[in-house]
């Protein structure tokens, strides 16, 4: 069933002939706009909409949707230029917290491709397929060990130690724990440089990542 109703023109198509006179089109519309207005948000939710231009400071019309910080903004009065953004709700109304849509949120799943994909694509960095080199947002699988150190009488019966610095957590004497992680999200700095980000960067992971599996986020430059 297609939901994406036009209530405009369904209300010309219902009214007699007779009845199409243009002020009682005019009438009847503006009764209709809140269901149209209502309508369209629930189609921007269900289908998200990437033409949406994200917010660069400029002054802004009433009545005109933007993207800030990955959510839809809805402009309810005219906006001044460089004007601190959304936090006067008697200008914004929030219209949706994921600008991508249901549709395509659905389609994601902790497949590394798949996953990195959606890291890059949040964050506006760029994606790249394996044989094109990493992506500026890429994942790594570490190699897990038992989550216990054992000693024993030699070697062949001792724990073994992890080889990198980065699979290794903490030690007793002169030895190390393997990383209790399956897999590290390795991030630029110049592109996630705040706390906010990279909280936005754990949600979008803990959200996706295969259940029971442990993880890391590691900066580069």
């Amino acid at each position: 069933m297609n939901y994406n109703i036009d209530f405009i023109i369904q209300l010309k198509r219902l009214l007699p002939p007779l009845k199409r006179k243009p002020k009682r089109i005019a009438w009847l519309t503006s009764l209709l706009k809140p269901l149209q207005w209502l309508n369209d948000v629930l189609m921007i939710y269900v289908a998200g909409d990437a033409s949406i231009p994200v917010y660069n400071g400029d002054a802004i019309l009433r009545g005109v949707k933007v993207r800030f910080d990955n959510k839809i903004y809805e402009t309810l009065a005219d906006t001044l230029e460089n004007e601190t953004p959304f936090t006067n709700p008697e200008k914004y109304f929030l219209v949706l917290n994921d600008w991508r849509g249901a549709k395509e949120r659905v389609h994601y799943s902790s497949q590394i491709l798949i996953f990195e994909y959606l890291l890059n694509r949040w964050f506006g960095t760029s994606f790249r397929q394996p044989v094109d080199g990493k992506s500026d947002i890429y994942i790594e699988e570490l190699d897990t060990q038992d989550y216990f150190f054992r000693i024993g009488e030699n070697e062949s019966e001792s724990s073994e130690i992890a080889e990198l610095e980065l699979e290794q957590k903490s030690y007793i004497g002169e030895s190390w724990f393997a990383e209790d992680a399956d897999f590290v999200v390795k991030y630029k700095l110049s592109q996630i440089d705040t706390s906010a980000k990279r909280d936005q960067l754990r949600s979008l992971i803990n959200q996706h990542r295969l259940y029971g599996t442990k993880y890391k986020i590691q900066a580069y430059i």
